[in-house]
């Protein structure tokens, strides 16, 4: 959908071509990002597919991969919360549903990483014979940049909490 449309509520005329680049193209960029392979394309499948419902047949079809390396896939993001897992109604077949906060989670989880990384950075800072010495320099100016990490992170996850209330009836409910 063109953002003109969107804005205007109009639908755009889907181009399957289009998506499929879009779903390779955004699938390495969440490689490049640090996300399995596999795992960044499932997850752009599911953002192209107009109720973010896919089964694994579905999924494996799109991708053309094999029915091993989508369970694979499901798993990891279902274990990080990018999917759940729904019974299709009267079927004994799996629907694998996108989760739309699932980016505000894993950036939340990220956010404790940083954490994380703070506190063993500053177990290094005292190991080192503290910030007096070369190594305890550089450490300890690691610590200042997670923290500040961590800080300006927190900032932006409140305001995103705000701003979502505010920007999510247009596009969700």
């Amino acid at each position: 959908m063109s953002t003109a449309a969107a804005r205007d509520g109009r639908a755009a005329a889907r181009d399957e071509a289009a998506v499929t680049t879009f779903v390779e193209t955004f699938g390495a960029t969440l490689t490049a990002a640090g996300m399995q392979r596999l795992v960044g394309r499932v997850i752009a499948l599911l953002l192209t597919d107009d109720d973010g419902r896919m089964t694994a047949a579905e999924i494996q079809q799109a991708l053309h991969i094999s029915r091993a390396a989508v369970s694979g896939a499901m798993t990891f993001l279902h274990a990080y919360g990018f999917v759940t897992k729904e019974r299709e109604r009267g079927s004994r077949r799996d629907v694998y549903v996108l989760q739309t906060d699932t980016w505000h989670d894993v950036t939340l989880q990220k956010a404790a990483v940083i954490g994380y990384l703070v506190d063993q950075l500053e177990r290094g800072v005292a190991a080192v014979g503290g910030p007096a010495t070369p190594a305890g320099r550089r450490l300890a100016y690691s610590v200042e940049f997670y923290r500040f990490v961590a800080e300006e992170m927190d900032g932006i996850i409140a305001r995103w909490e705000e701003r979502r209330d505010e920007v999510r009836p247009r596009y969700l409910d």
